[in-house]
């Protein structure tokens, strides 16, 4: 058969009849998924807003005793993730291990799945001597800013398009 000037033979039309139909079927499912994907983002952003607000993005009703924000932050625990973890399943999966990654970075100091740990955003200064090496630490003035950077790590896997 020649079409356009170009000689098809029965297998060139075979194959351009299941490109045409894959190529039918994928572009309305791409639009679904990011439709999707659009939608979770709305309702992770506005879940995580909701859930710290007064805290983030501006701290205005940061605790006045700043040991207050690991307890504040411990009972908001349950309700974010479970946002985090439906949101999960909309991400492309090249994404998921650095959301992960942003999520065990926001409620745990030491980066340990599953070990809450809000003490990096209380404001605190010491040292340490740990294998004969003395290590200075200061939080007092980056403790709400390692905060609002923590959860913009998260919010910015749903970025608004």
């Amino acid at each position: 058969m020649i079409i356009f000037g170009i000689s098809l033979s029965t297998s060139d039309i075979w194959l351009l009849g299941i490109c045409g139909t894959l190529f039918t079927i994928l572009i309305p499912f791409s639009f679904y998924r990011y439709k999707s994907f659009c939608t979770a983002s709305i309702v992770f952003r506005n879940k995580i807003m909701t859930e710290l607000e007064g805290l983030y993005p501006t701290p205005a009703n940061w605790p006045k005793n700043s040991m207050d924000i690991v307890h504040i932050l411990r009972e908001k625990y349950p309700r974010i993730e479970i946002a985090v973890n439906i949101f999960k399943g909309y991400l492309p999966i090249w994404q998921v291990n650095g959301f992960n990654k942003a999520w065990v970075k926001y409620y745990s100091e030491y980066k340990q799945e599953g070990q809450q740990c809000y003490y990096h955003y209380v404001p605190f200064s010491g040292s340490s001597i740990e294998n004969g090496v003395e290590t200075t630490y200061d939080n007092t003035k980056a403790f709400k800013d390692n905060f609002k950077h923590n959860v913009d790590a998260l919010l910015k896997y749903a970025k608004q398009k």
